[in-house]
């Protein structure tokens, strides 16, 4: 009897932690908490010298929530870092001893089998629960560019005070200024982000300060007009209805640069002026200080091309775009370019790609402009 009443205690005690155990995981509280979601909100507050970033994230997720971080940047340059966020959603990581440069830092959450039990509860099933702009392929993601070196940083300093002062500011004057600055700028992302935002802001501009470009008629109000747009312009000449736009050519930052961003900064005045029934094209020469044997500098013409009016014509809005992307498209369109042979030779193949260099002396169009 007494052996029966110990048999009896052992399941009554087996019984009631059972009960207990199965009160923690009620299907319907399980339920509860798998279904509310979480939007994900991430606050960068990353930062650089001239040799190390610092990667500083705030989130709203929990403790413990696994991160991968992965660095990269010029010449399959690439690095990786596992961290946990802390109580409050933060992590930081640093990475040492880098070359300057512009880096795209991406940051990325570990799948939700990889977390653990407490941030997979309020991730839900693959991510379910949470909600945002930052979730991409059932994960937490979040990218952003890092300029590493002090001339590169101060250069993109000076862009963003000339932007934040056509802001407090919006005049056509000031906006040429922010302009030049950020086209100016040596890394494609850098311009590409700093160009979205002026493009916004030059909508803002009183509608007196802007140039009526179709009416543009004689050399001189061709040259006020794009000198007020752009201060790299240097001016123009117009002969038998041929505009011709001389454009400071020593403000890109290297022969790269002069190939990438030519395209781009004359494209914008090509959309500006397409319209205009006083010219039949127009031909952008780029000039440059150049050293010769002698050791003698001299300005010279270092890139130029030459657009028709119809060509003008048939180049829609989103040709800024592909010829951010490949400036090679931008010259194939052209009804002619030339690109200097020191200039020719320092492109990177894969900017370069397929473009052919052509002679001087193969295009008419330049006939009268020598280097």
């Amino acid at each position: 009897m007494n052996n029966q009443t110990g048999v009896y205690k052992k399941w009554g005690f087996k019984i009631l932690v059972f009960v207990l155990l199965a009160s923690l995981t009620l299907p319907g509280q399980f339920v509860a908490a798998k279904s509310e979601s979480l939007e994900v909100t991430v606050k960068s507050k990353s930062k650089a010298t001239d040799n190390y970033i610092l990667v500083k994230i705030n989130t709203n997720l929990p403790k413990k929530t696994k991160f991968t971080i992965t660095l990269t940047g010029k010449n399959n340059f690439e690095k990786k870092k596992n961290i946990k966020a802390d109580k409050n959603g933060n992590f930081e990581k640093k990475f040492k001893k880098l070359k300057d440069g512009i880096y795209e830092v991406n940051i990325s959450s570990l799948k939700t089998s990889k977390q653990k039990r407490k941030v997979r509860k309020i991730f839900g099933d693959d991510a379910s629960n949470l909600t945002g702009e930052f979730i991409k392929d059932k994960n937490v993601r979040f990218s952003e560019y890092i300029v590493v070196g002090e001339d590169y940083k101060k250069q993109e300093k000076e862009a963003q005070e000339l932007i934040k002062n056509v802001k407090d500011n919006p005049t056509q004057k000031n906006f040429s200024a922010a302009y030049s600055a950020v086209i100016g700028l040596p890394f494609v992302p850098q311009v590409e982000k700093y160009k979205l935002q002026l493009n916004e802001i030059e909508k803002s501009l009183p509608a007196e300060k802007k140039a009526d470009y179709n009416s543009l008629k004689t050399k001189d109000e061709f040259t006020k007009a794009l000198k007020e747009y752009n201060s790299n312009i240097k001016g123009a000449q117009l002969v038998q209805k041929m505009l011709r736009v001389n454009i400071d050519a020593d403000s890109y930052w290297d022969e790269n640069q002069i190939f990438k961003y030519f395209p781009d900064d004359t494209f914008t005045i090509m959309d500006r002026l397409k319209n205009n029934k006083n010219i039949d094209g127009i031909i952008f020469v780029g000039q440059a200080h150049m050293t010769d044997d002698n050791g003698d500098e001299n300005l010279r013409n270092v890139i130029m091309s030459y657009f028709t009016s119809p060509t003008m014509e048939n180049l829609g809005d989103s040709f800024s775009e592909l010829i951010l992307s490949n400036p090679q498209t931008y010259y194939n369109k052209a009804d002619g370019y030339q690109i200097h042979p020191s200039i020719y030779s320092k492109l990177d193949s894969g900017e370069r790609g397929n473009l052919p260099f052509i002679k001087l002396s193969d295009n008419n169009t330049f006939d009268d402009l020598s280097w």
